[in-house]
């Protein structure tokens, strides 16, 4: 999925197939929760959290942020959770 994200493609039918994984797997369940909770543009926010947590991934194992990198999941998972918590509360 993360790859689906990440990686543009020439091809439509691939460029289909991977909206539809990322829509169905991430961005829809997540939109889902936070249209439920009666916020607005539940779409983009739930983009905009999916959009953060790839970065956050991608650094993460690049190891180009070097504190990020080395930091435990707890940690990384702790400080994500309150920084997206202000996209759908």
């Amino acid at each position: 999925v993360l790859q689906a994200i990440v990686v543009p493609t020439d091809d439509p039918h691939v460029g289909l197939a991977a909206r539809t994984v990322v829509a169905r797997r991430t961005v829809g369940p997540l939109r889902d929760r936070i249209a439920a909770g009666g916020l607005d543009r539940a779409e983009l926010r739930a983009e905009i959290a999916v959009a953060a947590l790839t970065g956050i991934a991608l650094a993460r194992s690049a190891g180009t942020l070097a504190v990020l990198g080395t930091a435990s999941t707890s940690d990384v998972i702790e400080i994500t959770e309150q920084l997206l918590r202000g996209v759908a509360e």
